[in-house]
């Protein structure tokens, strides 16, 4: 139940950051939809706020990996190995996520 939420709140992160501005232009509408994309505010040291490209890779990324960890049970033979399936899913793809998002 808990991947399912986490999965919905970043696939409605990815639609909204796909209309999203950078925070740093005149233009932005600052109560909505303003990202601090780029090499300033208090996400610069963060790789994901890099660029919007960046940062949509990698809400893709994270999408993928809560999707794969809601089915990681359904394919494997029993309830242990299904939670092992999740952790070892969760943990290496969130562990991975820069790596994955470079790919493509």
């Amino acid at each position: 139940m808990l991947l399912a939420i986490l999965l919905a709140g970043v696939t409605w992160e990815y639609l909204h950051a796909l209309g999203g501005s950078s925070c740093g232009l005149p233009a932005a509408d600052h109560a909505q939809s303003c990202y601090p994309w780029g090499a300033e505010g208090p996400a610069a040291d963060r790789w994901e706020y890099a660029s919007k490209e960046t940062y949509l890779r990698s809400t893709l990324v994270m999408m993928w990996v809560f999707a794969a960890a809601l089915v990681a049970p359904l394919i494997t033979p029993g309830m242990w190995s299904g939670l092992g399936a999740v952790l070892v899913v969760l943990v290496l793809g969130l562990y991975r996520a820069e790596w994955l998002a470079s790919l493509f």
